[in-house]
C-alpha cells in the first residue's frame, strides 16, 4: 500500500518525474505523462489510469487539491507549515507565474479564500483550531495555513466553473487601480486593507433547517450569538433548474468575521445567504483591516 501520510512523500510523489510505486503486488511505474502498469504477462498496460496533467488540468482545480491533501497532515515544526508547502507554490509558480500571499494565489485570491473545514463533526471541530501558541509566526485567520486541521473547497464543485457563476465584489491590494493606500505590506504581515460591503446578520431568520450544514461553515463551532459580522465576497449570478436549492436560494457567499482588540476583522467561517436575507442586515461600505 503507498503511503502519503508524511510531507516529504507526498512531494516526492507529486513533483518527481518518474516513480516506482509497488502496490497490490504489481509494479506501477509512473511518468508525468501517465501511469504504466506491469501486466500479468510481462508487457505494459496503462488501462484505468490517467495522467495526473489530466486529473489536474487546470492550475486553480490542482492547486485546491494539494490543499485539500496537504492541510490533514501532521509537522513536527508547525511555523514550517508554509515551508513545507515551498515545492507545491514553486510548481504552480514555474507552471503559470502564479505568486501567493500565505499561501493563496492572488491571481485566483477570492476563489481561494472559500475553504472550509474538512469535517464538521463534533469530534473534529475540536481539533480544527487556529494555528497559535507555541507558532513564533502570526498567520492571518483568512488563508487555510492559519489553522490546524483538513480543509475543503466544497464550492468549487458545486458551482463549476466558478470563475463563470460567481461574481467577485473585492479588490484586493494587488489589483491594478487600487485607490486604498496599504499601511503595511501584507506578504509579510498578513493584513489586508479592503474596501468591503459589511453588515450584521441576524442568523436566527436565516437558518436553512435541513440545509444548514451545507449553508453555514463556522471554522471553529457555532457562534456565541445569533447576530454575527459579515462581510460579502461573491454572488452567485448563473443558476440552473439542475442546481440544488441551496445554490439558487443561497446567492451570496460572505465570510463571517469579528473584530479583535487591535482592530483587525478576522475570519470565523463561511456562509451563504439569500439576497434578501443579506439586504435587510443592511450592509454598509466600509475600510477594513482583514487579518
Amino acid at each position: 500500500m503507498t503511503n502519503s501520510a508524511s510531507i516529504r512523500t507526498y512531494q516526492e510523489y507529486e513533483f518527481s518525474d518518474r516513480m516506482l510505486i509497488f502496490a497490490h503486488q504489481r509494479l506501477y511505474h509512473e511518468r508525468q505523462s501517465g501511469t504504466y502498469g506491469e501486466a500479468r504477462s510481462g508487457s505494459v498496460s496503462r488501462r484505468g489510469f490517467k495522467s495526473r496533467e489530466v486529473l489536474y488540468s487546470q492550475l486553480i482545480l490542482r492547486y485546491e487539491a494539494h490543499v485539500v491533501h496537504y492541510s490533514q497532515r501532521q509537522l513536527t515544526y508547525p511555523d514550517d507549515v508554509l515551508n513545507a508547502f515551498t515545492a507545491v507554490m514553486e510548481d504552480e509558480t514555474a507552471k503559470a507565474g502564479t505568486v501567493f500571499c500565505w499561501g493563496l494565489p492572488i491571481q485566483s485570491f477570492l476563489r481561494a479564500l472559500l475553504w472550509c473545514q474538512r469535517h464538521k463533526l463534533s469530534t473534529d471541530v475540536e481539533r480544527f483550531r487556529r494555528r497559535s501558541g507555541s507558532c513564533q509566526v502570526s498567520f492571518p485567520s483568512w488563508s487555510w495555513a492559519g489553522w490546524i486541521g483538513g480543509v475543503r473547497y466544497d464550492l468549487s464543485d458545486k458551482l463549476r466553473p466558478v470563475e463563470d457563476r460567481v461574481h467577485f465584489v473585492i479588490a484586493w491590494p494587488w489589483d491594478t487601480g487600487y485607490d486604498i493606500e496599504t499601511p503595511s505590506n501584507p506578504f509579510t504581515t498578513g493584513t489586508l486593507s479592503l474596501r468591503v460591503q459589511i453588515a450584521e446578520v441576524d442568523l436566527a431568520g436565516v437558518a436553512p433547517d435541513e440545509s444548514h450544514e451545507y449553508i453555514f461553515s463556522f471554522d471553529l463551532q457555532e457562534p456565541p450569538s445569533m447576530r454575527v459580522q459579515c462581510l460579502l465576497v461573491g454572488i452567485v449570478h448563473e443558476t440552473s433548474a439542475l442546481d440544488p436549492r441551496d445554490l439558487t436560494e443561497c446567492t451570496h457567499i460572505v465570510l463571517a468575521v469579528e473584530l479583535d482588540a487591535e482592530g483587525i476583522y478576522r475570519r470565523t467561517g463561511r456562509l451563504r445567504l439569500e439576497k434578501s436575507h443579506w439586504e435587510a442586515s443592511k450592509p454598509v461600505t466600509q475600510i477594513i483591516k482583514f487579518g
